[in-house]
């Protein structure tokens, strides 16, 4: 690419020399002022008049013709028999397959690439990256398994837990029946009138609670 651009800046300026030139001028000429335009210009020497000299004939690299140079007959430029390609007066130059020079005629950008269409993404099967699908279906199945160990683990812990609540609703209730019962029995003839009536009232509850019988 960058072979081909700097081509490119001394084509350009090669043919604006070739139309500029004085009456009488050869091409030498023409070629050490656009040496001396392209140095002026890029601030290097031009180092690929070899490669230029390959692909000044092909018609990328040719010059346009401006309107009055085709009607003119100025002789600037002759068509060549074979290629139809606009030629200076200096012979093609035959390439030996033998240098394999790359061809800097063509683009060197790679095609962009095709998307697939639906039908091809079908055709292709699943992708390497998918798992077997029996290897899906047993983990599928493993996963179920699991499941239902977790939810009978969760089903025990609950009924655990409703039974120890029980029991201990239970023991609770045992403590205060035991609580109450010690208070209904317990005697009251060495306690104070005021106490006794306070006394014999919580007697009455407890009696009311259990359906015991009492008579004071």
């Amino acid at each position: 690419m960058t072979m081909q651009t700097k081509i490119n800046t001394f084509n350009g300026l090669y043919h604006q020399a070739d139309r500029l030139r004085p009456s009488g001028s050869d091409d030498a000429y023409v070629m050490k002022q656009a040496l001396k335009d392209y140095k002026s210009k890029e601030k290097i020497e031009f180092a690929h008049v070899a490669a230029w000299e390959v692909v000044r004939t092909n018609q990328k690299w040719s010059p346009v013709p401006l309107l009055n140079e085709e009607s003119s007959g100025s002789g600037l430029k002759r068509k060549s028999s074979d290629s139809g390609n606009y030629a200076r007066g200096s012979p093609n130059v035959e390439i030996s397959s033998g240098f394999n020079i790359p061809d800097i005629n063509e683009d060197p950008s790679p095609p962009p690439p095709r998307r697939q269409t639906r039908k091809e993404k079908k055709d292709k099967g699943p992708s390497s990256k998918n798992e077997d699908p029996r290897d899906i279906t047993s983990k599928f199945e493993e996963y179920k398994a699991m499941k239902k160990e977790i939810m009978e683990i969760k089903r025990v812990r609950e009924e655990k837990y409703l039974t120890l609540a029980d029991e201990q609703r239970e023991a609770l209730r045992q403590t205060m029946f035991d609580k109450d019962f010690e208070t209904y029995n317990r005697p009251t003839d060495d306690l104070h009138p005021k106490m006794l009536e306070v006394a014999l009232a919580r007697k009455r509850e407890i009696a009311k609670k259990y359906g015991w019988p009492c008579d004071f």
